[in-house]
């Protein structure tokens, strides 16, 4: 398995762009939007430029609204509560909502804040369907991630629990995998958030975490980033130990630009990262 860094250079980015925009600017040229070419870009009416303008007024693939004459009055708004739950989640506690058990109404996964407890709650009534115990506590701020991992037609969640270990459960509150590898670099990592991509497109998917990438299925760690480079962590929050890794999984280099960029890369923080899970 290989990830690669590339780091961003800003400074030499915005100078690229101060000398390039202007000259691409000026290249462009103005749509003529009657004689049936491409003057800029795009075709006569398929043109921003030519939306209500003449033969373009009911072209199907623009529309020229009329100005709109109802303002609407302004009042009061008055909410009220649907349900409360009796899952005690904690002041800290995010949650993530989906259908996990495919009958058509979505439910709510909350880890308890410091407890070992997660709850997958109906999302209609607030009733606690699943209580899930722990072999481990969850840290205030950590926020699970729901997919369907194994394309069986049910979600799956994941989460890092506060021994930094990635933990998969069925929507039935099963333990699907454990995680033997650390996530992270450190014990602030117990606070990361998993995401789900396809990094390698064959249907299943995987999980990233900071500038690692678990399997899916079985939660082994199968490609790294490594210590000496970005994790995606907010800066603002290292210094108070309490750092969320934000990475996000993005086709972001093209497929030429070096021998693993085809398919999605990782950004993280001010790096880019491209994967090849094969190798």
């Amino acid at each position: 398995m290989s990830i690669h860094n590339y780091t961003l250079s800003l400074q030499r980015l915005a100078l690229l762009l101060f000398f390039f925009i202007p000259a691409l600017l000026a290249a462009q040229s103005t749509e003529n939007c009657t004689n049936g070419i491409d003057d800029d870009g795009l075709i006569d009416c398929f043109d921003p430029e030519c939306t209500c303008m003449g033969p373009c007024d009911s072209f199907y693939y623009t529309t020229c609204n009329a100005p709109c004459s109802y303002v609407p009055p302004c009042d009061s708004i008055s909410l009220g509560i649907q349900w409360v739950g009796q899952a005690p989640t904690g002041t800290y506690s995010p949650l993530v909502a989906g259908d996990m058990d495919a009958d058509g109404i979505p439910e709510i996964v909350v880890a308890q804040t410091e407890g070992p407890f997660i709850y997958i709650i109906d999302g209609a009534t607030g009733q606690t369907k699943v209580t899930i115990t722990a072999l481990t506590n969850f840290s205030g701020g950590t926020a699970p991630a729901i997919a369907d991992l194994d394309n069986d037609g049910f979600g799956e969640l994941v989460i890092v629990g506060d021994d930094r270990r990635l933990r998969g459960y069925e929507h039935t509150g099963a333990l699907k995998f454990f995680s033997f590898a650390l996530v992270g670099y450190g014990s602030r990592y117990r606070y990361s958030v998993p995401s789900i991509a396809d990094f390698n497109s064959n249907g299943l998917p995987e999980i990233l975490i900071g500038n690692q990438i678990f399997n899916g299925q079985n939660g082994q760690l199968i490609a790294s980033g490594g210590s000496a480079n970005s994790a995606g962590e907010h800066p603002a929050r290292v210094a108070t130990n309490f750092s969320f890794a934000m990475p996000v999984a993005i086709d972001a280099l093209p497929t030429g630009f070096c021998p693993d960029c085809a398919g999605l890369e990782i950004v993280a923080g001010n790096q880019v990262f491209s994967v090849n899970l094969a190798k």
